[in-house]
């Protein structure tokens, strides 16, 4: 099996499973805060990978190879930036919405990648940034007061949340593969729920919590296992084989099962704008990638 092969297959892997996840998060918000079920889910997933890490042995192990600053700033981007503005996004807007936005990181990685990395943007490259840019701002638009539920301040906490995951993928790319992706996860999942707990605690207290249903609990262990756990896991492998941009492209996928899934599930309607913008920001990702 190439490595190409291998980390195309873990990139599938990963953004299905996202492209699932916006149906059970609105199940479990609404039963409780947004910053809450994101700690509830980290702390699920980081007792998955921590189990794993003392199993083999490492859990203990000083991360000599990457530095507890680089660490703190992956947990941080990752877990308490995207999650936590993802979630509070995802409160205030459709699932649809939030999925169809998602599909803006392959862009976004792109454009950063040439303003941070200085990497060279093509005449094509740079249309279908563009053209992403355009196709967000038409989701982000035509929710505002949608009978869907969207509306445009969780479709910008959203982004806000595309934005740090873009950095994430960036600086996870540069240190990957110089630790163990067990004990890596095991402290980036630590050190990002960590950061997480103060504004948790005072959501907690505003508006308190529970009851939560079975329902609820279950949509959290289904985020927390697969949404978190194996889902980092895929896609950090995916991070080894394959390019930052290239890697970025599979997340195209997670509109289009999000929008299935909550069409299906949650019975979301769509409005043709958000439709067009959504077209256009896969029309981006697909000229950028070329």
């Amino acid at each position: 099996m190439s490595h190409r092969f291998t980390g195309a297959l873990a990139a599938l892997s990963a953004v299905s499973i996202w492209g699932l996840t916006f149906v059970p998060s609105k199940v479990a918000m609404a039963e409780m805060g947004p910053l809450t079920l994101a700690v509830l889910r980290f702390g699920i997933a980081l007792a998955v990978v921590a189990a794993i890490a003392h199993r083999k042995g490492i859990l203990f192990t000083s991360p000599k190879a990457v530095s507890w600053g680089t660490l703190a700033l992956l947990g941080f981007t990752s877990v308490t930036l995207y999650y936590g503005f993802q979630n509070l996004g995802l409160a205030r807007t459709s699932a649809s919405e939030a999925g169809l936005l998602s599909g803006s990181v392959p862009a976004l990685t792109a454009l950063l990648s040439a303003l941070v990395l200085k990497e060279r943007v093509s005449v094509l490259r740079a249309l279908g940034i563009g053209a992403s840019i355009v196709g967000v701002a038409a989701v982000i638009l035509a929710g505002s007061g949608s009978v869907g539920g969207g509306s445009v301040e969780g479709d910008l906490l959203v982004m806000v949340g595309m934005v740090a995951w873009v950095f994430y993928t960036l600086i996870n790319k540069g240190v990957g593969g110089r630790m163990p992706e067990t004990l890596f996860l095991t402290y980036t999942m630590g050190l990002g729920t960590l950061f997480l707990l103060p504004a948790t605690g005072v959501e907690v207290v505003l508006v308190g919590f529970g009851p939560v249903s079975t329902a609820g609990w279950l949509s959290v262990l289904f985020l927390g296992v697969l949404g978190s756990g194996a889902s980092f896991f895929c896609w950090n492998a995916a991070l080894r084989y394959l390019d930052a941009s290239e890697a970025a492209t599979y997340i195209n996928l997670v509109p289009v099962i999000t929008v299935l899934s909550a069409t299906l599930m949650l019975g979301e309607p769509l409005i043709p704008v958000q439709l067009l913008g959504g077209a256009l920001v896969i029309l981006g990702v697909y000229l950028a990638s070329r």
